[in-house]
């Protein structure tokens, strides 16, 4: 199997687990295949810090911002079980890897700015997509849905966050 090589996944080429599946042959019988796959907690930091990475293209955003956005409302959405295993795997991978505290930084602050009022555009992108797969919610549900989701995120990544520095200037004085 080839893949092509991302700048950017360093968090999720460090934390990884191992899956084996069953992988169907042609004729019908099958043979256990593993397959390592990053951990949920380094596919939410990776994503949470990236999003804003993509760059624009035809002179306008890049759809997939909004789409990443939808992707970490739709890993939140799924339950406490779900949430909890985030937080280990944060809590983990943050402990473990002394390069992992600037990813959780970059994480949190990337959402901090898109639940500010000026990061209102990307959400509204986001809740469209998701008004559109789910009509039921309607595009005002979906804006919820979605904003909810990350914030939620966000107060999960701030117990994890560097502490701010107090006083002093630039210099450190």
């Amino acid at each position: 199997m080839g893949a092509i090589a991302l700048d950017g996944l360093e968090i999720m080429q460090r934390h990884t687990a191992t899956m084996t599946m069953p992988a169907t042959r042609a004729d019908g019988t099958s043979d256990p295949v593993s397959v390592r796959v990053p951990q949920l907690g380094a596919y939410v930091l990776n994503k949470a810090a990236t999003f804003q990475r993509r760059r624009p293209f035809g002179g306008r955003g890049n759809p997939k911002r909004a789409k990443d956005l939808l992707y970490l409302r739709d890993v939140m959405d799924g339950g406490a079980d779900v949430v909890g295993v985030i937080a280990e795997d944060v809590g983990r991978i943050r402990a473990g890897d002394s390069r992992a505290q600037l990813v959780v930084d970059q994480a949190a602050n990337t959402l901090d700015g898109i639940l500010s009022p000026v990061g209102t555009t990307l959400l509204d992108e986001a809740g469209a997509m998701l008004a559109e797969r789910d009509p039921a919610l309607g595009l005002d549900g979906a804006v919820a849905s979605v904003t909810g989701h990350l914030a939620d995120l966000r107060d999960l990544l701030a117990a994890f966050r560097s502490p701010p520095s107090i006083g002093g200037d630039a210099d450190g004085a």
